[in-house]
């Protein structure tokens, strides 16, 4: 789905977003931060946050220290109750 780099999801392909967030969600869980490579010159290194990161999932975070993901879905439950797209936009 495109749709995301493009600032808005349609609230018509909502269904299709949610499907594609669920699946990447798993993906990020299954990836350990001891499989990925965070610096190719010294691959003894670790992630800046340490032992907080148990998968990939809670890498990614917001601002506000919320899992990206979970914002994610809580703008697709929000989308659906008021029908309407979903736009990220920079604040």
């Amino acid at each position: 789905m495109n749709d995301l780099y493009n600032d808005c999801i349609n609230k018509n392909n909502i269904d299709e977003f949610k499907e594609e967030i669920s699946k990447l969600r798993q993906e990020l869980k299954e990836l350990h931060p001891d499989q990925i490579v965070w610096n190719f010159e010294d691959l003894s290194e670790i992630p800046l946050w340490g032992s907080e990161i148990t998968s990939m999932e809670n890498y990614f975070v917001t601002n506000e220290g919320y899992k990206l993901i979970d914002a994610i879905e809580k703008s697709i439950v929000a989308s659906e109750e008021i029908e309407e797209d979903i736009c990220i936009k920079d604040i």
